[in-house]
Order: structure tokens, then sequence, then C-alpha cells
């Protein structure tokens, strides 16, 4: 008890600090709302506990590093007390990471080597080469070079062999920044000319873009300014064609610097205002405050002394706001640390008497169970041949249902951790206002899911059916979901083809980590939709449009997301949508259903019959019928699947 309310406790510190500073959208407040009732609940295996922590730090790394390393230390102690090998290792890894990022270079090398000692037991090839790039870029800020370079080579040598060419084309490219810091420049060319090539083979396009800003720079500095030049403007082209905001900030205050350079000052200075607005219009402090100081100093070149002044005004404010900012959040943090603290130490207290009482309970109910004892034992010896066979039956049936119990309440407890993962219902009509969702688990919980997220005007929608059903299928839907997440929030992607592609390479790399050969994974239909404009792609389930009472199928690539011989890209459509035109991703539970007069299946073609001609009815009155007809089907037949139907209404 005591150990819950300290999590409460400090759970409450975070939420505070996320919604003060206005850290996360509706979407991530949500979700962190879910994992709060994971941490809080008495029945969350310390595991479980471990790995929610962690799931906790991943919201908070890129906004709040100091809340994140508590966060980490957390899932630490908890690792580190059950001697949970990988709980241990990732916990040490994001404190290695987050620590380097505020420059305590001696905390960040300990949890970096303790997490890579880990790894080497028992990880990853990828784990171990990420490692070791984080490690040596630890030795590079501290001017170890020749050691930072030994293990940027150890790393390169793994993904080498690994044949990961997008993590050799990163670790090309900090050999090369580590060469220039050396003053190497000729080989800091060639090492980023090695980066420039893996990053186009592997279609990393982010990472393309700073290669030629990284070419850019030296090219620069040489006097080769046409061919600067021409890397600033390929880097730009392909920001802007991502909308990559954030990079198109660093492009354009790169081109100010170049065409400054050349003499071209009225250029510079309009490229350097580009930079500036685009950070303004982000709510970048940081890199708002560099443009602005460039600006005032070409404006004084220009000879224009009041723009200069504004633009140092501003540089002068947005320096202030970072300082304060970094103030606010170090008094926030040391308030929090000294709520715990106190806390805690009532806690204790409360705890060591409530063991004292519980200790002298005991004694009281020995003493008694004795007297007891010792006047029924002649009457129990009497009795025991007659009840022998009653009580030993008795006693198997209480166990038994005492069984049942546990594992419906275990199931039943597994439902709430599922539900934290499926979205809303309020969050499906905010994305997509005109849309139902028919999902039917065949157990407590399922190994189905739907998805949906939203960036701008952009809406992504999936339905999901991972291998099994009930337990099994909910463990499986677990990892294929988080794997979804991963491949959209850390590496932006936004196509539906590449974002199956990367989610099947997550899934197999976290199965891969068993001692066994699992084949586990899942089938999913996934769409893009903006405005009218809808990007499809899918494994094994397919998309159906009904367009004035016909129906248009857009067919699913027949491979799952999972371990598969001869695997290749998922296919994309791209599709002009029209009004009235109505959209259905689901798994396959529906069609299959064993119901009717015959107890035969209902089948994909029955199923799709039955969606198009409930299809002119509105939105909501689709989702009752349906509802109804699969009660119809099924009559007294068994449910034999998840059933999970996702219906969009282009208005």
């Amino acid at each position: 008890m005591a150990l819950l309310k300290k999590i409460c406790l400090f759970y409450c510190v975070l939420i505070t600090f996320g919604s003060n500073a206005q850290l996360f959208t509706k979407e991530e407040q949500y979700s962190l709302d879910s994992l709060a009732e994971i941490i809080n609940s008495p029945k969350t295996h310390d595991t479980i506990l471990a790995s929610t922590w962690m799931e906790v730090a991943n919201y908070y790394y890129l906004r709040d590093p100091d809340t994140a390393i508590a966060v980490c230390l957390k899932a630490k102690e908890i690792s580190e007390r059950l001697n949970y090998h990988y709980g241990k290792s990732n916990a040490y890894g994001w404190l290695g990471y987050l620590y380097q990022q505020k420059g305590d270079i001696k905390n960040s090398l300990k949890y970096s080597l303790k997490s890579l000692e880990l790894v080497r037991i028992k990880g990853t090839n990828d784990e171990e080469s990420t490692l070791l790039n984080n490690i040596a870029f630890i030795y590079q800020e501290n001017k170890e070079f020749d050691q930072a370079l030994n293990l940027y080579r150890q790393a390169l040598t793994i993904q080498l062999l690994d044949e990961d060419i997008e993590g050799a084309a990163i670790s090309y490219n900090n050999i090369g920044l580590c060469q220039k810091e050396m003053g190497f420049v000729d080989s800091a060319l060639f090492y980023y000319h090695k980066s420039l090539e893996g990053r186009k083979q592997a279609g990393d396009m982010k990472g393309l873009a700073r290669s030629m800003i990284n070419l850019a720079s030296i090219y620069g500095e040489q006097g080769r300014d046409e061919e600067a030049l021409d890397f600033i403007k390929q880097s730009i082209a392909i920001d802007e064609e991502m909308n990559n905001k954030h990079g198109i900030t660093f492009d354009y205050f790169h081109l100010s610097g170049q065409l400054a350079k050349m003499g071209l000052k009225d250029q510079a200075i309009e490229a350097c205002e580009h930079s500036l607005q685009t950070a303004l219009e982000l709510g970048f402090a940081r890199e708002t405050s560099i443009s602005a100081k460039l600006l005032s100093r070409l404006y004084e070149e220009k000879g224009d002394g009041f723009k200069a002044l504004e633009m140092y005004k501003l540089y002068i404010e947005m320096k202030d706001k970072i300082e304060n900012d970094e103030t606010r959040k170090l008094l926030a943090k040391q308030e929090a640390k000294y709520e715990y603290e106190k806390q805690k130490v009532l806690d204790d207290a409360l705890h060591k008497n409530e063991l004292e009482e519980k200790e002298r309970a005991e004694e009281r109910q020995r003493l008694i169970s004795y007297a007891i004892g010792g006047g029924l034992i002649l009457v129990i010896a009497f009795l025991f041949v007659i009840f022998r066979r009653l009580k030993v039956t008795r006693n198997q049936k209480l166990v038994i249902e005492d069984q049942k119990q546990e594992i419906v309440d275990s199931i039943t407890y597994a439902q709430r951790i599922q539900n934290a993962i499926l979205p809303p219902d309020n969050l499906i009509k905010e994305n997509l206002p005109n849309s139902f969702v028919l999902y039917l688990p065949k157990d407590i919980v399922a190994g189905d899911f739907y998805w949906t997220e939203k960036f701008d005007e952009t809406v992504l929608f999936a339905v999901a059916d991972c291998t099994g059903h009930g337990v099994p299928g909910a463990m499986v839907s677990v990892v294929c979901h988080n794997a979804l997440n991963r491949a959209i929030r850390e590496h932006n992607l936004i196509d539906p083809s590449d974002i199956l592609d990367k989610t099947r390479e997550i899934v197999i790399e976290q199965f891969r980590r068993s001692a066994e050969n699992v084949k586990d994974g899942m089938d999913i239909a996934l769409c893009v939709l903006k405005g009218r404009k809808l990007k499809f792609s899918g494994a094994n389930n397919s998309l159906m449009v009904i367009r004035d009472g016909e129906i248009i199928e857009y067919k699913a690539d027949r491979q799952p997301i999972g371990n598969f011989e001869n695997a290749t890209s998922f296919t994309q459509y791209e599709i002009d949508l029209r009004e009235g035109d109505q959209l259905y991703i689901y798994s396959d539970g529906f069609a299959d259903q064993f119901g009717g007069e015959a107890g035969k299946k209902l089948k994909s073609g029955a199923f799709k019959e039955l969606l198009r001609l409930n299809s002119s009815l509105s939105i909501e009155e689709q989702k009752l019928a349906l509802l109804q007809e699969f009660d119809n089907w099924k009559q007294s037949y068994d449910q034999v699947d998840d059933v999970c139907l996702f219906g969009v209404a282009i208005k």
C-alpha cells in the first residue's frame, strides 16, 4: 500500500508537468492516463510495472528530459529488484542517452556501459551497434576522439555484417563528424559521402537531408561555394517535400550563412527570415534565438540599425526564455522530489505500524487456534474416516473454483490493459466524425484491434488481426500495436506501405529475441486519409469501397506482418474518393462465423453483400444493422473468432 501511494504521488507530479506545460496532444494525454491506471493498480505485475514506466519515458524524453530521467530511474529500481534482464538493459540504455543530452558525461557513460554489458549477454546486434554509437558520441563530446572512433568502427562492423544499410549510414556519418572535429577534412568528406550513399539506398530521406548539410558545411569552408549551395538546396527540397519543418528551419539557417559568405546579403536575410518564421511557427525558442542573432548581424552589416536592434532584442528575449524555462523545470523537479521524499518517510512509518499490528493479530489468532484445535481433535479423529471422501471432494471443488476465479480475474485485468491501447470512441469521432467501429472479441481479450492517429489534416486508421485470439492473441496484439506506433512516431512515416514495411521489421526484431522460432504477427488494413485523397496498404486484409451501390475492392498483399518467405515491400493504392463513398476495413471474424440453418460459414461474398445492402443507411444505423445481422446469423452457435469492422462515410 505504501508503494502504491508513492507511485500515485509521483504520477500526479508527471501529469501536472504535462498539463501545465501543454506538452501533450489529447491523444498522448489519454495514453498517459491509461498508463497511469496500469501503474496505480495493485494487481500489476512488477515486470509490467517496469515496462510501463519505460512507456511513460517515451512520451517525455524529447519534451522534458528531467522527468524522463526520473521515470527511467523508477523502472531501473524495479528491474534491479527483480533482476529483470531486459528491463535493466532498457532502463540503463535510456539513462545513458538522457544523461548524454544533459551533458552529464559521468552518468551517461556509466549507464551506457552497463547497458552494453547486458546487451552483449542477451541482446540483438542492432541494440549493440546503437549503444556503441551512443557511447562513442559521449567520448567524442569529451574530446576523446581515438576512443570514439574505435567504438564507431565496432558499430559499423556489426552493421555491415548484418547488412544494416541504414544503421551503417548513421555510423559513417558519425565517423565523419568525428574526423571533422579532429581536423581531417578529406577523411570527413569521404565518410559523409559514404553516409549519403547509404541513406539514398535505405530511403532514409531525413538522414539524406542531414548528410547534404554536413557536406555543404565542408564545401563552404573550402570555398567550393556552388557545390555547398547545391547540397543545401537539395536538402531544402527533401525537407519541404516531407513537410519536415524542423529540418526546414535548419536548412534555411545554413542557406543564409552560405549566401552571406558569398556576399549575397539580401538573399541571406531573406533565407534567415524564412528560418526565423518557421522556428516561431513551431515555437522553438532555441532555433528562434540563433536565427535572430544571425539576422541581427546581417541587418547591422546592411546598415539597417532599427531591424538589427529588433532582431537582437528577439535574440535576448528567446535566450532569457530558454534560461527561465530551464529554471522553472529545475524548481518543479526539486519540489516534486521534496514531496516524494516527504511522502516516503510518512509511508515507511505507516507501513512499520501496519506490520507490527499485523504480527500482534496473528499471534492472538494462533493462540485461539491452538485452544480450539485441542478441544476438537478427538471429534475430528472419530469422524475422519466418514468425512474423508466428502472433504477431499469439497476441497478439490474449492481449489478448482478459486483457480478459475483467479484466471478470470487475471484475464479481466488483462482486458483493462488491452483497452488502454484502443482509441476511445470520442477520439475516433473527433478524427473521423462519419465513422463506426463494430468490435466483438471472442473472449474477454482479443487478438483483433483497431487504431487511429491524426497529424494536422491527415487521419490514419487501421484494423488488425493478430495471430490467435483470447490471451495469446492479446499478447501478440500488444507487441504489434507497439510496433505500429514506433513505425510512425520514431521513424516519422506517413505512407501506409512504408509504415507496414517498418512495422514488419520491428515485429520480426521483437520476436527474434525469443529462443524459439516465433512466427506470430498480424494481418492489417491501413488507410491514410487527407480530405478526399486516400492511400491504402494491406497485409492479407483488403479495403472495400462501396460507390453508388457497387463494390470496389482493393486487394491486400498476400503476406503478413511477421516472418514470411519471399517477403516484398507492401503495395500502396492512391485513391480519389467521391462524396457518398463508403469505406470498410475489417478482420475475417464476421465472414468466418458459423451459423444459419445449415450451420456453415457466412463466407466473404455474403459478408460483402451485407455491407453493400446496408451502405445506404446512416453510419450509426449501419453499425446497429450489422450487429443485428451477426447475431441473427450466429444464433446459438459459439463465436469462432474476434470480429472487428471499421466503416467510414465520405461527406
